[in-house]
């Protein structure tokens, strides 16, 4: 007999094995270490059949709840590389229908307002590991760089120090939280124990131009009677989660959002704060103390060149 004529022979009885082997594989009747074994053993090659993965999850959640997170997460995208952003920060308050039964009443309770009214603008440059944030307003001019060890606090002229370890270990900690939060609404997660579905509720109500953005714009209602109840319960919850909570508690009507239909980020941002039942004055039924807030994106670009993080001159 012929070598060639052996080695089909051989070849055909090894096939002849195999084949019941496989099925019994198939069919779950024999391990497949058993089956992986015999076929190194035996010098036997098969293609590699594609693996399956497993399906993705199912989002039971509302069609606009899903939206806005996907927005959101479309941001973590952008923010996860360079990027340089401008916002702008107005906040306003009002006191309407002060019953005022004592002598300077009003003036205090226009002077706790006063506190809350203020306007600034802040650009934030990342580059890497390097950020940069500018604070300006009527009364700040405040500049801080944090790169290659090192903080520089300019207001204007600069100071520098060197952060160590640890404080460059929080800096770089902080770059993660700005990079990695933007999926959570308000920027911070909440323990597993809070129904965000019943925390808040998220209505999509159109798209609209805002300057050079173009962005969805929704609505968002936050559950007063269920905030409270997390801020009386036995959970939990750090500064973050119980400063959120507490605004959503104090929400005086449905905040709005628009986020850019390309990047996700917040365009801007419309919400109001009751504080009536906050400060011990006496109110007339309509009346009551409020706190406008308006954040609106004025620039953003991903260039971010190093001469960026220059020293103010």
């Amino acid at each position: 007999m012929s070598r060639k004529r052996s080695s089909v022979i051989l070849d055909v009885i090894r096939m002849i094995v195999l084949i019941p082997i496989l099925i019994l594989a198939l069919l779950g009747l024999l391990a497949i270490p058993y089956l992986i074994d015999y076929i190194n053993e035996n010098g036997i090659t098969i293609p590699e059949l594609p693996g399956e993965s497993p399906p993705p999850p199912i989002d039971t959640r509302p069609p606009d709840v899903q939206k806005y997170f996907e927005l959101k997460n479309l941001s973590c995208g952008i923010l996860s590389k360079n990027f340089l952003l401008q916002t702008r920060d107005t906040s306003q308050a009002s006191v309407s229908g002060l019953l005022s039964s004592v002598s300077g009443e009003q003036e205090i309770a226009d002077s706790i307002a006063s506190q809350y009214d203020s306007e600034q603008t802040t650009s934030t440059y990342v580059r890497a590991t390097w950020m940069k944030k500018t604070i300006l307003s009527p009364s700040v001019n405040h500049t801080t760089i944090w790169k290659e060890g090192r903080v520089y606090q300019c207001n204007p002229g600069c100071t520098m120090n060197l952060l160590g370890d640890a404080g460059w270990q929080a800096h770089l900690e902080e770059l993660e939280r700005i990079r990695t939060s933007c999926q959570y609404f308000g920027k911070t997660p909440m323990p597993e124990e809070v129904d965000m579905l019943r925390l808040i509720s998220i209505e999509r109500i159109g798209r609209e131009e805002y300057g050079s953005f173009r962005c969805e714009r929704f609505q968002i209602t936050g559950n007063k009677t269920y905030a409270d109840s997390l801020l009386a319960s036995n959970i939990t919850f750090d500064n973050d989660q119980t400063a959120l909570l507490w605004g959503l508690s104090h929400l005086d009507s449905p905040m709005e959002e628009c986020l850019d239909d390309g990047v996700g980020l917040i365009v801007w941002r419309n919400l109001t704060i009751d504080l009536t039942e906050s400060y011990k004055f006496d109110y007339t039924e309509e009346g009551g103390m409020f706190v406008n807030q308006y954040t609106e994106l004025l620039y953003y670009d991903d260039s971010v060149p190093e001469s960026f993080f220059a020293l103010p001159s």
